[in-house]
């Protein structure tokens, strides 16, 4: 399904057809466009009084808040609650947080949205590369001694591991190794690859890989790899068990005295988790994240920018938002369902008679540089200017954050800074506006509170290009959508501007 032929194209937020619409419950005016609220808390239809619900993109809904009367005994903390629209559109839906509080004859609650449900914290490792985050296997939290490990020196860098032995002194006896391991706490390895490259043609030992659970469990082989090599080759395998360390030794396979220096280097190392594509996009990562926490992904449209590596340790629904912020599309939540795809809906509204804004211009840039890391662990920079540029003659730069990882291509840094620098440098602004009659693409009159975030508002009296919906507030008679960038207001503001003089033609006499 796509974002085109599925319901959330024309309503993002309907409910199933089939569903019995609940009794109303509140009525109410805007714009002389009536609209009837519903309430239902457990699937059962309840009045609510002074309820204000707070929807956001990249999110969904986040806070509803009401009084009920005193009789809807059935109103408990995890209990689910909805906000519909008489047609049976979904303006709200996520579960009680706690018991509500009774005071003065009713009882007070609060909702939050279903997407807490993504805010968990653990490991998600798609692919992780460079020798970052390798340690040596005798070393604390492994500690795998073994006898004959003193007769290796090694050496690891954020691209590389690195073997050096003999010098015709130390005699090798048979099983004497050693070597790195590394450790996905809280994930699970599937399959590496990487390039091995020896100094010359050595018969005497191998390259062992072995999995194990860690820090340090016992190993199982998982194949040998001969080092009888005169150019770099690619060594790569599907691991037999889901474990979540690998660990990577030389080992003698016959007792010998090296005449000379013995070099081995492991470089451009590709550990893989869930995933064992290296094709592996945007999209793929955001249904990956909506069915580990049981979301409905039917509605993740297909995006098929390239996001690996990525080894994510951080909060999930953060990584919603990197993918949304790499992709510039926004995710949503509505109930059980998880979607993703671009800004579309866009819906019309006159500030001199249907809206009352509150907005500020934002910075507008030319250039954006995207700051990324070379396995090697060198800084590098992916630059894109603007196709319409609105400063002919000057430079006005923004730098972004640091892109995840590290990365031998430029191809994603180059497609984030191609996809950020156009809407940066278009007029944008912040702040809100209150909505009493909006427009549908076919210039009929409707609703405020068919308005959902993710969505465009066109303001044409404004001069401004129609401007992205990051959040809406409805209340009871007053809908309020917030046009805030999404990025951090005090990191939008740092940016470098670099005057450069317009060349002058010299006057011919």
């Amino acid at each position: 399904m796509t974002w085109a032929d599925s319901t959330w194209a024309a309503n993002p937020w309907a409910v199933d057809a089939g569903a019995p619409p609940p009794p109303a419950a509140v009525s109410v005016v805007l714009g002389r466009r009536p609209a009837t609220i519903h309430a239902t808390i457990d699937g059962r239809p309840v009045r609510i009084d002074g309820w204000a619900a707070e929807t956001a993109a990249n999110f969904g809904p986040r806070t509803f808040t009401g009084e009920i009367p005193l009789a809807c005994t059935w109103a408990m903390q995890e209990t689910p609650v909805d906000l519909w629209l008489d047609d049976q559109e979904h303006l709200w839906s996520g579960v009680l947080v706690a018991d509500p509080q009774t005071s003065g004859g009713v009882r007070r609650f609060k909702a939050q949205g279903w997407a807490e449900d993504l805010a968990v914290n653990t490991r998600l490792l798609y692919r992780h590369d460079g020798a970052e985050g390798f340690a040596d296997r005798n070393s604390d939290p492994h500690d795998y001694d073994t006898p004959g490990e003193e007769k290796f020196d090694l050496e690891a860098d954020r691209g590389t591991l690195k073997w050096k032995f003999g010098n015709g002194a130390d005699n090798f006896g048979v099983d004497n190794r050693n070597g790195f391991a590394f450790w996905a706490e809280g994930a699970t390895l599937t399959r590496y690859e990487f390039e091995c490259t020896a100094n010359q043609s050595i018969t005497n030992f191998d390259l062992y890989t072995r999995t194990g659970t860690g820090p340090s469990g016992g190993l199982t082989l998982e194949i040998t790899h001969g080092l009888a090599i005169t150019s770099p080759v690619t060594r790569q395998r599907n691991l037999t068990a889901a474990e979540d360390m690998l660990v990577i030794d030389v080992v003698a396979n016959s007792g010998v005295t090296p005449t000379g220096r013995r070099r081995v280097t492991v470089r451009k190392i590709k550990i893989y988790g869930r995933t064992t594509d290296d094709a592996f996009s945007a999209s793929d990562v955001v249904a990956d994240v909506g069915a580990e926490a049981g979301f409905n992904t039917a509605l993740v449209e297909t995006n098929p920018l390239g996001v690996l590596p990525l080894d994510w340790t951080d909060d999930h629904t953060a990584l919603l938002d990197y993918m949304a912020e790499l992709t510039d599309w926004r995710w949503l939540t509505m109930g059980r369902e998880l979607a993703f795809g671009p800004w579309a809906r866009t819906w019309t509204a006159y500030l001199d008679t249907d809206a009352v804004g509150d907005l500020e211009p934002l910075p507008r840039v030319n250039r954006v540089r995207v700051p990324y890391r070379a396995p090697s662990g060198v800084l590098r920079h992916a630059v894109a200017d603007a196709t319409d540029d609105p400063f002919p003659g000057q430079t006005v730069t923004y730098t972004a954050d640091e892109l995840e990882g590290t990365h031998s291509l430029d191809d994603l840094p180059s497609a984030y800074a191609a996809t950020l620098v156009e809407r940066m440098s278009t007029r944008r602004v912040a702040g809100s506006v209150s909505l009493g009659r909006v427009y549908d693409d076919r210039g009929a009159p409707r609703s405020p509170y068919t308005v959902k975030p993710g969505d465009l508002l066109n303001l044409p009296d404004s001069g401004l290009p129609p401007q992205r919906i990051q959040a809406v507030t409805y209340r009871s008679g007053e809908v309020t959508a917030n046009l805030s960038e999404d990025d951090d207001p005090a990191r939008m503001l740092v940016y470098i501007r670099a005057h450069q003089r317009r060349p002058r033609r010299r006057k011919r006499r």
